[in-house]
């Protein structure tokens, strides 16, 4: 070896040493980032355990509320006779009536409120309430149910039967009071429903800001194109309360139109509006159950991140 090439050797050497220490720097680079990886696998892996977990909890719950509440329907149905008449007792038949500048859903010869011949061999919609705390979604279901007015109530869920549009129709009714701060629980019912009746109040302008924010978890918690009843309750105490507290019919119908739902102002203590609000939303169930099978073939071609709309727009 020549003088020269043993000049160069630290150099080469010095060379090497640092191309193996850049090496070494990068691998531990490359371990620390599966490191991480692997950590935040884990966590995520560890999350979905727990969410599945939740929701089997959360569905499990709601199968027994809905044994329960079966079993409470049966056992109710004895009492209706007793209950109607002592409602008929407590509220004058001209205060169940549409209030004014309200357009009433016309209902045809084959229409009825409620019936009690047939059994339950016949089609089962679900209807969900929701909506913020305090705007009314217990009285409302306990209104309809039972033509009574009860503010200190919870109820979980009810049934009802109705002619819809002739057809007997069974409408099984979740009622979310007292749930509202927990959007999983929320979310699970509105999955499940075919029909979602959202309520605001009247006099309270935040509630109705808030329902913004319920379309959008509707929109990603629902199916597409499920019917929504949008309806301003509490319009008994619009007279007792400042003018510029209340939101107006007007503001309520406008949001509704750009929203493609269903709208209708409603009193659950006075009984204004609560039935033809529940039966013009079960009419345009039974159509959208009607076209659910004609468009299944085309669901894949519809855009992904398209907007969801809510049916047609009918003021009350």
């Amino acid at each position: 070896m020549s003088v020269q090439e043993n000049a160069q050797l630290p150099s080469t050497l010095l060379e090497a040493q640092t191309s193996i220490s850049t090496q070494h720097s990068e691998l531990d680079k490359v371990k620390n980032y599966l490191a991480d990886e692997r950590a935040q696998h884990e966590r995520e892996t560890n999350q979905l355990k727990r969410m599945v977990i939740k929701d089997e909890i959360y569905g499990s719950q709601i199968q027994i509320l809905e044994d329960r509440n079966q079993q409470r329907y049966n056992s109710n149905e004895s009492l209706r006779p007793t209950l109607a008449s002592e409602a008929k007792r407590k509220i004058p038949l001209n205060d169940v009536v549409p209030a004014r500048r309200m357009k009433p859903i016309r209902q045809g010869k084959q229409d009825s409120i409620e019936s009690n011949t047939w059994d339950d061999a016949v089609p089962i919609y679900n209807f969900v309430l929701v909506g913020d705390a305090a705007t009314g979604k217990s009285s409302f279901l306990l209104r309809l149910v039972y033509n009574q007015f009860r503010d200190d109530i919870g109820m979980d869920f009810h049934m009802k039967k109705m002619l819809v549009d002739g057809q007997k129709t069974n409408l099984r009714i979740w009622d979310t009071a007292g749930q509202e701060r927990f959007q999983s629980i929320s979310r699970l019912y509105i999955q499940k429903a075919q029909g979602i009746l959202l309520l605001y109040d009247v006099t309270s302008e935040q509630s109705f800001l808030n329902i913004r924010a319920w379309l959008e978890q509707i929109r990603d918690s629902a199916e597409e194109n499920v019917p929504v009843c949008i309806i301003g309750n509490k319009v008994d105490l619009r007279e007792h309360e400042a003018a510029r507290r209340c939101v107006s019919m007007a503001d309520g119908e406008t949001l509704a139109t750009r929203n493609g739902a269903l709208f209708c102002e409603t009193s659950a203590k006075e009984g204004t509006n609560v039935v033809e609000a529940v039966l013009h939303l079960a009419r345009e169930v039974r159509k959208n159950v009607k076209l659910v099978k004609p468009k299944m073939s085309l669901v894949k071609l519809a855009a992904k991140n398209a907007k969801k709309t809510f049916g047609t727009f009918c003021r009350l």
